[in-house]
């Protein structure tokens, strides 16, 4: 069953990628055009070596290479402010962040050590900011653009030391820093409010102290960049393992043919010095960090680990959501043409390291997320890995046209003209990663997976206002309950933006920040990643909360809605629990708009009709009636109407005496 899923997700998805290919072909011609512009340029240089040497001298300048990340950063903050939104799940963060800077603890709940996030070093990043009393939403934004623009300024000055064009002499023309500004996924991260952005710079900035010669200072920093991205999330391990593989094989690589020299080379001073660099950080700074939240928390991984069910093997959805990724921004193309810029610079050795560690990050990367079914947030698992394959296109592509020029057509054997035909292609590969073809509609759920931008685009920017449901009722919760010196207790599925503002206590359905619901046995067919366990019943009514909030509302029995639903600003949620007194306060509130069911009312209306109503309806009735209003209202007279007019219905069908009752058509 899971399979056949698998099958007609790739069916769907190939149907949505030809009809957006079918809008997109005006774009593409432009495309091509620019390509075969910039090619023919380079035909034209390549005639003028005078022209091209000065070119060269220019683009090297200090100026110009600061100019270029200008550009390459202004291009990717333009179209990232153009998407400007924050996820529900960062509100979890801030969450955190709040009760961190308030003296709680690291809790999501006041009292309860669960550890409902994964982004260790984000959250302590906010902190001082929140000490500051700047709001957390607003600064995380902040500081996504701003690791996103040092994230294209560590691309440039990688390029910088190791571009082969610029390394033989060539114009220093960086081209993966102006496609990354082109990745939808990329460029999604580059606010949202979560840690994709920082966690991606790190990984970034760590290759590229990486690629420097090995030695005990870079392999320190490298190191120190790479632990830092685990504990901003711990899948990023995987990029440290990935960069240890690939600057061990490097240097085996590079040393003299035979076992013994290889095995020298793995001895070798230079490497052991480099390696102790690299662990320092992973015993000095991980290490401690992993236990004190061992310790803190009672178990060795997230909860969130437990409520998405990471330990279990979902390969059907994986798949899934791979192909979302490579089909929904056109990355597919990158990649196959990332693989041919790997055969066609194999034997380049000064891109050795880059590229093993691009490919064991791949692997490493697309396993894993594959395994575990993916997420529910289109493209986050992958964002980290575009730069790093951009960036092995690019110098793949450059060491190619250099270097093999003996293997080429007469046409491509002047370097010149092979370097600008690769920017021709590289503006032909910009055109399609930037080509509109978002497969997933705003605000739908595709195969499980939903483009979550569209769901939280910011409207203003301070104060914060989101265009979000969740939003307009966590800002009503926040004025409703603002002078509750005990606020009461909800049940909800979205908890993020709700928990945040509101300040009260919550249950997570979803159990991201419950251990209870995170730990307990899951049953059913797996369904959408981060979206299948769901609070037992049992457990949230013995928690005992005053609001209910889910999509499925199962709480009491189906046909109660009404009697059951109360609205904030006509944002309809439900009590759990007819409470007078916390009903009254919320009707006095003058800053938001509160409406309710009269239940005492409703039960007058309600005796009066028993006569006409079946016995077994007014039975259920009742259950209901004493789980909603009698257990919390000491209201004996109404009780005892029901009951007596239940007792006397029983006696009439003991002795059989009962007449018939009047239908409600009757009435």
């Amino acid at each position: 069953m899971y399979w056949e899923w698998t099958i007609n997700s790739l069916a769907d998805w190939l149907e949505r990628y030809g009809d957006a290919l079918q809008r997109s072909w005006p774009q593409l011609a432009v495309t091509a055009l620019a390509a075969l512009a910039l090619a023919a340029l380079g035909a034209w240089l390549s005639r003028r070596p005078s022209r091209l040497e000065g070119l060269a001298r220019f683009t090297r300048r200090r100026t110009v290479v600061a100019g270029l990340f200008l550009l390459a950063a202004t291009l990717l903050l333009v179209r990232a402010w153009q998407m400007l939104w924050v996820g529900d799940d960062a509100y979890i963060s801030f969450r955190y962040v709040d009760n961190l800077v308030a003296g709680h603890g690291l809790v999501f709940n006041i009292g309860e050590r669960v550890e409902g996030y994964t982004n260790f070093l984000w959250v302590i990043l906010l902190a001082p900011f929140a000490a500051l009393g700047l709001p957390s939403p607003e600064v995380s934004l902040v500081l996504n653009l701003v690791f996103a623009a040092l994230h294209v300024l560590v691309m440039v000055l990688l390029l910088r030391e190791h571009d082969p064009w610029a390394r033989s002499g060539k114009p220093f023309l960086p081209i993966a820093p102006f496609l990354i500004g082109f990745n939808y996924a990329f460029l999604s991260y580059c606010t949202s409010g979560m840690e994709t952005a920082l966690g991606a710079c790190l990984v970034t900035t760590g290759l590229y102290f990486a690629l420097k010669p090995v030695g005990f200072r870079n392999g320190l920093l490298a190191g120190s960049m790479l632990i830092l991205g685990t504990m901003t999330r711990p899948d990023y391990s995987l990029f440290y393992v990935a960069m240890a593989a690939a600057v061990a094989y490097d240097v085996c690589r590079a040393a003299p043919a035979g076992m013994r020299s290889k095995l020298s080379a793995f001895l070798s001073p230079a490497l052991r010095r480099a390696m102790l660099g690299y662990a320092l950080p992973f015993v000095v700074l991980y290490l401690p960090y992993f236990f004190w939240r061992w310790n803190y928390y009672g178990y060795p991984y997230p909860n969130t680990y437990y409520a998405k069910m990471a330990y279990d093997s979902y390969w059907s959805q994986g798949f899934v959501y791979l192909v979302t990724f490579l089909f929904g921004d056109n990355f597919w193309i990158a990649g196959l043409w990332w693989i041919g810029a790997l055969w066609l610079s194999r034997k380049t050795t000064a891109l050795r390291r880059l590229n093993v560690f691009a490919v064991t990050a791949s692997v490493l990367v697309t396993f894993y997320t594959v395994k575990i079914g993916g997420d529910f947030m289109y493209g986050r698992f992958f964002a980290p890995l575009a730069p790093l394959l951009l960036l092995s296109l690019e110098t793949g592509l450059k060491a190619a046209a250099i270097d093999g020029a003996r293997t080429r057509p007469e046409v491509l054997r002047s370097t010149s003209k092979r370097a600008f035909l690769a920017i021709g292609l590289s503006v032909f590969l910009a055109g399609w990663l930037a080509l509109p073809f978002r497969l997933i509609p705003p605000w739908e759920i595709v195969r499980h997976v939903a483009d979550e931008s569209s769901y939280y685009r910011v409207n203003r920017f301070h104060p914060l206002a989101i265009r979000s449901t969740y939003f307009d009722l966590s800002q009503a919760l926040m004025k409703a309950f603002a002078d509750f010196e005990e606020k009461p207790l909800l049940a909800s599925t979205s908890i993020g933006m709700i928990a945040y503002y509101s300040k009260t206590p919550i249950i997570d359905i979803f159990g991201l920040t419950d251990e209870h619901v995170a730990h307990q046995p899951y049953k059913g067919r797996r369904q959408r990643p981060g979206h299948e366990r769901r609070a037992d019943l049992e457990y949230i009514k013995k928690r005992n909360p005053y609001i209910f909030r889910a999509k499925f509302n199962d709480y009491f029995h189906i046909g109660y809605d009404a009697l059951t639903s109360i609205y904030f600003n006509d944002i309809v949620v439900i009590t759990t629990a007819y409470r007078p007194d916390i009903l009254e306060r919320l009707s006095k509130n003058k800053r938001v708009q509160f409406r309710y069911t009269d239940f005492p009312r409703h039960l007058d209306r309600y005796i009066r009709q028993m006569p006409h109503k079946p016995t077994a309806e007014i039975e259920k009735d009742l259950y209901f009636f004493e789980d909603f209003y009698f257990k919390h209202n000491l209201d004996p007279k109404r009780l005892q109407a029901i009951q007596s007019h239940l007792s006397e219905r029983h006696a009439e069908l003991l002795t059989g005496t009962s007449s018939p009752r009047k239908t409600t058509s009757e009435n």
